[in-house]
């Protein structure tokens, strides 16, 4: 586990420093124009993710529909990174800087399993470390405040692990990003 806690600092540095360029090259260069038909006034969020995975959440328009997420997180004790390829649809249910969100990614995660089950009236300790790749879908809405440089964004992410434990599932969780 400790090994875990280095990886996990050395990609949370990394993940800083990325943000770090990104706000002093937003300042060199001009930002996709904002509009109040919900399109996207910013380039960049940075932000945290609560749910069952928590984290570290990036997203960066590459184009005015589609973005690229990158998601530090922490889970069964243990930590995934995720990356996603991301469309944004603008105007959901009619209301502006609201946007559904919906795209495809993968997820590479690093798991401490020690934990204890009770089967038949007895409990069995289970010790092993894994690692899995997995397959990542999203599917969500996103909020733009106009007024202030903050979204808030809720989503589902299924996933698949086709290395690892073998498991699917569903993460859900509420994003609040920081925008420039």
């Amino acid at each position: 586990m400790k090994n875990n806690n280095k990886i996990l600092s050395l990609v949370i540095a990394l993940v800083l420093t990325v943000i770090t360029q990104t706000a002093f090259a937003q300042k060199a260069t001009s930002s996709i124009s904002s509009s109040d038909d919900g399109g996207n006034s910013y380039k960049t969020g940075v932000g945290i993710r609560g749910g069952l995975t928590s984290g570290l959440t990036i997203k960066h328009f590459i184009s005015d529909k589609a973005a690229i997420e990158v998601i530090v997180g922490s889970r069964w004790r243990g930590f995934n990174i995720a990356g996603l390829y991301e469309l944004h649809k603008r105007n959901a249910l009619g209301v502006s800087r609201l946007s559904w969100e919906y795209g495809l990614g993968a997820r590479l995660g690093f798991y401490d399993g020690r934990y204890y089950r009770q089967w038949n009236n007895k409990y069995y300790y289970e010790g092993r470390s894994y690692t899995v790749a997995s397959i990542v879908g999203i599917f969500g809405m996103e909020y733009h405040f106009g007024e202030i440089p903050f979204t808030v964004g809720v989503d589902v992410m299924p996933y698949f692990d086709f290395i690892g434990r073998g498991d699917d599932f569903i993460d859900g969780s509420v994003s609040f990003r920081y925008v420039f």
